[in-house]
């Protein structure tokens, strides 16, 4: 039971990022371009359409292939994050949720690894569909709806927000 919440939220948060792509590709900067820079904008809504749909198809039938298909993807997205943190001099944008992207570092890239972790696991022991788990229960369902909701959202915080709340705070404390 404790794997289909968080296979929820890494669904959701797929899901989530391919929305905003779709809305507002990121342009990235001169250092190094977000994706929206390097794959044009035609590029950015395609692989948008496939996060959508990657994220969809892993909430209604979250089975091996696709599991581990989510957890190969977070996998790629981490080794994008180190590349462009080692390609960068200074802060970079990802352009993981289009312009509303946060700058990388290593936070980034452990949320990313957390997030392929979860994908393994689940292609090792396959979560119930939060459907079945509605179906059973609809309360409980409900509630674990509305909780992988609010765990998306704090996720999209951890890797747009936090970043740069992080910086400020660490730049507070030298003065």
């Amino acid at each position: 039971m404790i794997l289909a919440p968080l296979f929820g939220t890494v669904a959701g948060l797929l899901m989530l990022a391919g929305l905003l792509k779709l809305r507002s590709p990121a342009r990235g900067n001169d250092a190094y371009p977000a994706p929206g820079a390097a794959l044009g904008v035609r590029g950015t809504r395609i692989a948008a359409v496939a996060e959508i749909g990657l994220g969809c198809v892993a909430l209604a039938a979250p089975g091996r292939v696709v599991a581990a298909t989510c957890g190969a993807a977070f996998a790629a997205f981490a080794a994008y994050t180190i590349r462009l943190m080692a390609a960068s001099d200074g802060p970079a944008d990802c352009g993981c949720f289009g312009e509303s992207g946060g700058t990388v570092g290593p936070g980034h890239v452990l949320l990313d690894l957390a997030c392929a972790a979860v994908g393994l696991g689940a292609a090792i022991a396959p979560p119930r569909t939060l459907a079945s788990i509605v179906a059973e229960a609809p309360l409980t369902g409900a509630v674990l709806v509305c909780g992988i909701a609010a765990a998306v959202y704090a996720l999209y915080l951890a890797y747009t927000a936090l970043p740069e709340a992080w910086s400020a705070y660490a730049g507070g404390a030298q003065r």
